[in-house]
């Protein structure tokens, strides 16, 4: 239940660890982490630690330290839970994107439902959210049918031209990627005022 990263390389055609993986080491850390949501900006890694408040940290690549660099308070419209992470953001049109996952109390056997959404951030600290979506993202069909614990959850993203692919997971038992417009989704977005 906790963060780590490392650097991938390839060897005789497969993806192997450069060296062991680093322990992300925050010192306010809960017990349990595995939301956070890296991107790098300035040839610096960081990381979402949390969206409410909205808190980055700046990663020591050689130590794993962690260390607060923003911590600000979000005003958005988004009434389906709080917000948590998802993808690695990706930087397109300027502006940082990912795509988040939230949950909520429901009548679901996990007691609670998940659904996806996106929004983008400033490429510089503080690194302020600018615009989001204003519902889930998706299908009904993907919240619905077949998923009896109502889970959608974002994995990862690729950027390619004008399409964004966005692998995600559904009732904890299948993976999906939907692709998505770039400029239908930047225009279906809605601007966060601070």
């Amino acid at each position: 239940f906790a963060m780590y990263f490392g650097e991938l390389i390839e060897e005789r055609g497969l993806f192997v660890l450069k060296e062991p993986a680093k322990l992300l080491n925050f010192p306010r850390a809960i017990p349990i982490e595995k939301n956070w949501s890296p991107f790098s900006s300035g040839n610096r890694l960081y990381v979402i630690y949390s969206d409410q408040p909205r808190v980055i940290l700046e990663v020591d690549m050689h130590t794993g330290y962690c260390q607060e660099v923003t911590r600000t308070m979000s005003q958005w419209h988004w009434n389906l839970g709080e917000i948590r992470g998802g993808t690695p953001a990706y930087l397109v049109n300027d502006t940082f994107l990912t795509f988040f996952h939230s949950c909520f109390p429901a009548n679901t056997s996990k007691g609670r439902a998940y659904v996806m959404g996106a929004y983008t951030f400033d490429k510089e600290p503080p690194f302020s959210i600018r615009t989001m979506t204003s519902r889930p993202l998706g299908d009904l069909t993907d919240y619905t049918q077949d998923n009896a614990p109502k889970v959608v959850f974002p994995g990862g993203l690729v950027v390619q031209d004008h399409w964004i692919h966005v692998a995600w997971g559904k009732a904890d038992k299948r993976i999906f990627i939907t692709t998505f417009h770039r400029d239908k989704l930047f225009s279906s977005m809605t601007p966060c005022f601070f």
